[in-house]
């Protein structure tokens, strides 16, 4: 397997595709930095450079969708995957491959978004703040989110022969986790009771009542609203990115493994049935 990882390495070396993810991902580590930047001086806001470090997983769904559907079909399309097979590689390694591949791929744009981010968002807002415990737990559950991304959409592509149908699929099951997880926090969010309401009281006096939220959940509805929301990698990259507050980083990591184990296992376990012409 050691000898389709490096040939698969030297592909990325060589691939137009890996260095346009690449620089995407600098440019929104880039636009991230400056549009907090705006805001902490336009309005006043209170900014960290805790709050950006990991805007990566915001994005890196998409971006991630993108490379592995088409770096993998391009195997099928010019038949290199074929070729594979030919010279005695296994199926299982020829898999196995491509999912290290795409995690490598994907760790590395990620790293050039970090990369911008420490350049330009050091100096405008000062260096860490979070505790070094907390740092690792989300590097962890980082490195762990983008293994469940490359693990889902290594699966499709490889059982989708066609590189633009998967490409699609790809594409479409982070825009319906995307909502879904978005849905999941608007109700998990949602505050218990409305603002207090003044009014005038017989006495003349201004009293404030507060009014119960139907939308609010409680009990074990909301238990099981939690725990999706972390169960789904676009949940758990809101709250990687600082976009909701995260629950526990060890929860999330286990979630992305077991999620991991569960797509890399079905999915090498299907090809190595699947029917390659």
């Amino acid at each position: 397997m050691s000898k389709l990882i490096c040939a698969d390495f030297l592909r990325l070396r060589k691939s137009r595709l890996f260095w346009a993810c690449f620089i995407v991902m600098m440019v929104i580590g880039g636009v991230y930095v400056f549009s907090f930047y705006n805001d902490m001086i336009k309005y006043d806001a209170d900014v960290e450079f805790d709050d950006i470090l990991f805007c990566f997983a915001f994005a890196v769904g998409f971006v991630s969708s993108v490379f592995c559907s088409l770096f993998i079909g391009t195997e099928y399309s010019d038949r290199t995957l074929h070729n594979k097979l030919i010279v005695g590689h296994s199926r299982t390694a020829i898999y196995f491959s491509a999912l290290i591949s795409n995690i490598t791929a994907t760790v590395a744009v990620c790293l050039a978004c970090v990369a911008v981010v420490c350049i330009f968002g050091i100096p405008m807002f000062g260096g860490l703040h979070m505790s070094a415990l907390n740092m690792w737990q989300l590097i962890l559950s980082s490195f762990l989110l983008i293994t469940v991304y490359c693990s889902v959409f290594t699966l499709v592509a490889m059982l989708c022969s066609n590189r633009a149908l998967s490409s699609v699929i790809c594409i479409l099951s982070v825009v319906v986790m995307f909502i879904a997880a978005l849905q999941l926090y608007n109700r998990i969010s949602a505050p218990e009771y409305y603002e207090g309401v003044i009014y005038s009281t017989d006495s003349g006096l201004m009293e404030s009542e507060r009014i119960d939220n139907p939308r609010y959940i409680s009990g074990a509805v909301r238990t099981v609203y939690e725990t999706v929301f972390d169960f789904l990698p676009t949940g758990q990259a809101s709250q990687i990115a600082g976009m909701a507050q995260m629950s526990n980083p060890m929860r999330l990591s286990l979630f992305s493994f077991i999620v991991t184990v569960i797509f890399t296992v079905c999915g090498a376990a299907v090809f190595y049935r699947k029917d390659i012409k």
